[in-house]
């Protein structure tokens, strides 16, 4: 069974590494094509040989959620509506604050237990926390669509 590269650390994807003979520097050779460089899969990654490639791709897999709906409101901030495996669907929010920071506002559960009145989150109740995957990838699928949409100022630091 494949497992998510991006439930690990660094220190752990070296010793998985390691117990595929594969020397640990390429941790940070794989870590940097996907979150520097933004990649999906690995067939991507040229620094690495074909063969390689191949054998990390039998293992593990660089997964990201359904994007449902990407909504770019006239400030700047854009609303992303995510499906995640279990068809549980959460939010992620880019909120630009030029000249300061940016900030991404990102979910770590699926519901809420507070049961707001005018929040649509907490409307079901709470389900689930994320795994460190699903989180990680709000992240990736923000800095995607700063990409994408050409945003200026694409630096997160919030």
């Amino acid at each position: 069974m494949k497992k998510g590269i991006l439930n690990y650390t660094i220190n752990e994807f070296e010793n998985e590494l390691q117990t595929l003979e594969i020397p640990k520097y390429r941790a940070t050779q794989i870590f940097n094509w996907i979150y520097r460089f933004g990649k999906t899969n690995f067939s991507e990654m040229t620094n690495l040989s074909k063969g390689l490639r191949f054998a990390i791709e039998q293992k593990f897999y660089i997964h990201r959620p359904k994007i449902i709906n990407a909504y770019k409101s006239s400030d700047g901030t854009i609303k992303f509506l995510l499906q995640l495996d279990d068809l549980n669907t959460i939010e992620t929010v880019f909120i630009p604050e030029y000249k300061r920071r940016n900030t991404i506002c990102v979910s770590s559960q699926v519901g809420c237990c507070v049961g707001c009145k005018f929040c649509n989150t907490g409307y079901n109740g709470f389900v689930r926390n994320l795994t460190a995957e699903e989180i990680i990838s709000q992240f990736l699928i923000v800095k995607d669509y700063l990409k994408l949409w050409n945003v200026k100022d694409d630096r997160l630091s919030n």
